[in-house]
C-alpha cells in the first residue's frame, strides 16, 4: 500500500498550517524518536521527507498507527489528520 503524505496539515479553520505538511511532520517524528524499529523509521522518515509517501504492508500500517498515536511529539491535530490518512489505504 503506497502512503502518501505531501498533504497540508489544516487548522481548525480548515486553513493550512505554516510549515505543516503531513509527510515532513512525520518524517521529523520518526527521526528524533529514540524508541522503535531503527532501521524501519529511519527509512520511512528519510522517504517521506525526500518524496512524500512510503509504501507500507498491514502489519506497518498497524505500526505507524500505534506509532502516531502515542507520540508526545505530535498534537492531536496532527495525529488526527495523520491517522485518518493512514486509517484510508486499504488493505
Amino acid at each position: 500500500m503506497k502512503l502518501n503524505l505531501d498533504k497540508d496539515l489544516l487548522s481548525l479553520d480548515g486553513k493550512p498550517v505554516d510549515n505543516g505538511n503531513m509527510a515532513k511532520v512525520l518524517a521529523n517524528t520518526l527521526a528524533s524518536t529514540t524508541q522503535g524499529s531503527v532501521f524501519k523509521f529511519y527509512d520511512w522518515a528519510v522517504k517521506l521527507w525526500n518524496e512524500g509517501e512510503i509504501e507500507i504492508d498491514r502489519s506497518d500500517k498497524m505500526l505507524l498507527m500505534q506509532f502516531v498515536e502515542s507520540s508526545m511529539q505530535l498534537t492531536i491535530l496532527a495525529k488526527a489528520q495523520i491517522m485518518a490518512e493512514i486509517d484510508k489505504l486499504a488493505e
